[in-house]
């Protein structure tokens, strides 16, 4: 109800502390589907205490819910693209047909060795067909036409200075393939020129880069995600980029920096968006059907998978996109008076008054399903943030946490919630896990801290994602009777 406070201890991005704003004013459309599936539902603000670990999750909904002014926050990002784009002028500019153009992005690629004539192959021009836009498993060597299997041929490892670390580093070796430009309004692709990779050094001076060993591990093994293969040489946040997008990220961070205090959180979540989706080796291209030409896309969702093919995005281009995204997305944010909060804090100490809270709503993690302090890492680093890993109710070998020991961290979570939670009030718990250990994992714990489950339904969820999600309705002990539990 309007004027209730409700709790998130596991609040991930903040949408429960921006639904909680939201309520108060959702517009005609919103509430037009909030009515029909609630037609009781009452206009009015709802406070909030939302909790997460992650110190990106933190970052993220603490920032939306205390947005700064929409149309002082987009002058203040214009001004910082247009003084890039004075001080590091002809970054992404190149030439098609003796005309200079725009590089959209780069495809780069790996480069192989064949088995029979021990010569080096560009994996790109062997391993797609761009007639029919294909990707191919099998291919010929150009020099010797033997039959090479793809996946399993030898990649070619160079080895190089880090000015990071001050180390040399051995890694596969990658070369631009092809670029896609733009010339006017008129958009092209050609095979990669030299030009096209960036110039061999940039200067960092003054430039803040996180050299941050990935998971803060001293093992080169640094996590579930790690893999020996495609992340050979990849032990650092900085050696996930191109050094010409390294540079560009640690330029715009600082032009950021220059800008008002009050304006930083708004303007590096914005450039966040862009830090670890699209401009690390993560970013790739797809085949997919019916299509023209390779489909340029993210980094694929809870991994850390690099592709043979990875590609280099034009950041400038991305950001000024992302800003009428963005504005838009924070107009419709009503300002907060303080009654919804977001804590860089475990849900299982939260130190809020006993009985204090109205309803709860928790999607807690799903076991090993994702790894969410891996795959948030890069962004944290750039930062400044770290993920409480000791508290992170996750199933990973790496941290040594097993089964039990995540169960034990969601009933310290669901003791907590037993505290704070007022009584004969109620929990919606969003939970989904093929494996039947997970359910038991939380099954367990909600019973242990003394709840009983009254419903139990699948989420209706709009918008699609990546895994499906079930929803159960939790009653607290002090009103649950027997026949309940």
């Amino acid at each position: 109800e309007p004027g209730d406070t409700v709790f998130d201890g596991f609040s991930g991005s903040g949408t429960t502390a921006v639904a909680s704003l939201l309520a108060q004013a959702p517009g005609d459309s919103r509430l037009t589907k909030i009515k029909q599936q609630i037609s009781a539902f009452k206009i009015g603000p709802r406070g909030c205490h939302a909790f997460d670990v992650s110190g990106l999750a933190w970052y993220i909904g603490d920032t939306l819910v205390n947005l700064p002014d929409v149309r002082t926050f987009q002058h203040s990002a214009e001004r910082v693209l247009k003084k890039f784009e004075k001080e590091a002028q002809g970054i992404y500019q190149t030439t098609n047909d003796s005309t200079k153009a725009t590089i959209r992005h780069v495809v780069w690629s790996e480069v192989i060795k064949c088995i029979s004539c021990d010569s080096e192959i560009i994996l790109g021009d062997v391993m797609v067909d761009l007639e029919i836009v294909q990707m191919n498993k099998m291919g010929n060597c150009p020099h010797c036409k033997v039959e090479i299997e793809l996946p399993k041929a030898p990649r070619v490892m160079v080895s190089r200075d880090d000015v990071f670390i001050g180390e040399r580093v051995s890694k596969r070796k990658l070369v631009p393939w092809m670029t896609y430009g733009k010339t006017g309004k008129k958009n092209w692709r050609r095979k990669s020129i030299e030009d096209d990779g960036g110039v061999e050094n940039y200067n960092f001076t003054n430039l803040n880069v996180p050299v941050r060993k990935m998971m803060d591990s001293e093992e080169e093994n640094w996590g579930e995600l790690h893999r020996s293969g495609y992340h050979k040489g990849l032990n650092y946040v900085h050696q996930f980029y191109t050094t010409r997008n390294l540079w560009v990220i640690a330029k715009v961070k600082h032009l950021i920096e220059c800008e008002d205090p009050k304006l930083q959180p708004a303007l590096m979540l914005w450039l966040s968006s862009y830090i670890s989706t699209h401009a690390t080796l993560m970013t790739r291209v797809v085949c997919k059907k019916g299509s023209k030409d390779l489909t340029t896309t993210s980094k694929e969702t809870a991994t850390m998978y690099v592709s043979n093919l990875p590609v280099e995005k034009n950041i400038i281009s991305g950001l000024k996109y992302k800003l009428k995204s963005f504005c838009k997305g924070f107009s419709e944010i009503p300002k907060n008076d303080s009654t919804v909060r977001v804590h860089h804090k475990t849900c299982t100490d939260t130190g809020l008054d006993g009985h204090s809270i109205d309803y709860v709503f928790i999607d807690p993690p799903f076991g090993d399903n994702i790894q969410y302090s891996e795959i948030n890492f890069i962004n944290e680093a750039w930062l400044g943030l770290n993920t409480d890993v000791e508290n992170e109710a996750i199933v990973s070998p790496h941290q040594k946490k097993t089964d039990d020991s995540y169960s034990q961290l969601l009933y310290e979570a669901f003791k907590e919630i037993d505290r704070i939670l007022k009584p004969k009030k109620f929990i919606t718990v969003a939970f989904h896990s093929a494996k039947a250990k997970n359910w038991h994992s939380i099954s367990s714990a909600w019973d242990k801290a003394g709840f009983a489950v009254v419903n139990a339904s699948v989420l209706n969820k709009e918008q699609g994602s990546l895994k499906q999600v079930t929803t159960c309705l939790l009653y607290t002990s002090d009103a649950a009777d027997d026949s309940l539990r």
